[in-house]
């Protein structure tokens, strides 16, 4: 949820607070939280994906059709190119990269230019670029 809504290392103060008086994150975890959300954010790799950014759309509302909805956890838009990142909490699995590639292919019916997916998962502090 918070990695989905940061951008920028120096917004995980304010909302990681948010988070906290509203509920949505309990004290008791908060330092271990921020530690992870600074090494992230910390990260070259991560960071580079955002150089050059026109815009980021966080948790955005995909209809696909009358019972298809998606939402990716953060959509990076570029002059050229697009990327979609998707944190999981979990260990890595098949059912990850077919969601992904659904994200990815319908970006691409939509006329995003040159997509590429990223998953990044927090169990194992892992950022994984798929194909």
């Amino acid at each position: 949820l918070l990695m989905s809504r940061i951008e920028r290392i120096d917004e995980i103060q304010t909302i990681m607070e948010a988070g906290i008086q509203e509920g949505e994150i309990e004290l008791r975890n908060a330092d271990e939280l921020k530690n992870k959300l600074t090494k992230l954010f910390s990260s070259s790799d991560y960071i580079s994906l955002f150089e050059g950014k026109n815009d980021v759309l966080n948790e955005q509302t995909i209809l696909v059709d009358a019972e298809t909805i998606l939402r990716p956890d953060k959509i990076i838009l570029k002059e050229d190119k697009t990327i979609i990142i998707d944190f999981k909490t979990g260990i890595p699995n098949q059912k990850d990269l077919k969601q992904i590639n659904l994200y990815k292919s319908t970006l691409e019916s939509m006329g995003y230019p040159e997509v590429s997916c990223y998953l990044f998962y927090t169990s194992i502090n892992e950022l994984k670029q798929v194909s």
